[in-house]
Formats: C-alpha cells, structure tokens, sequence
C-alpha cells in the first residue's frame, strides 16, 4: 500500500494547480463555442465556457450573459 501511495504522490505531484487548469480550460472555453443540453428533451445551449465551479461543474455563458452549469460532458468529435 504505501508503494501506491507514493506513486500516487508523485503523479498528483506532476500535476498543474487546479488554477492553471481552470485557465487552461477558460482559455479554450474563449477559442470555441459549446454546444451542451439535454439530447433527451431536445434541448440545447450555446455558449462560451467561462471556468469551473466549485463542486466540478463546468460554467457556461450564453448569448444573453446568463450563467449555466453543466454536470457532465461528452464528445463526439466526429
């Protein structure tokens, strides 16, 4: 167990600050619109992503200024 433990201490160690990453992601949040909603009422947002929220949720703004959370993300690059 402590082998684990310290492997896993020097991968989280590699890791960025969760601040480079939330800059990371707002910064390609600005480069691209997203597309989110819920495929099962027919339903969609556009949108640029702003950040993370506190509880790992992605924040999205819409065309109106108003402020979204999206839960989960899947891609299709297609």
């Amino acid at each position: 167990m402590r082998g684990f433990l310290a492997e896993l201490g020097r991968a989280l160690a590699d890791l960025p600050p969760i601040g480079e990453i939330e800059r990371r992601i707002c910064g390609l949040g600005q480069a691209m619109s997203l597309l989110a909603g819920d495929p099962a009422r027919n339903e969609t947002l556009t949108g640029v992503m702003e950040g993370l929220g506190n509880d790992g949720t992605l924040l999205l703004r819409d065309r109106t200024g108003r402020l979204h959370r999206i839960y989960s993300v899947e891609m299709n690059l297609n």
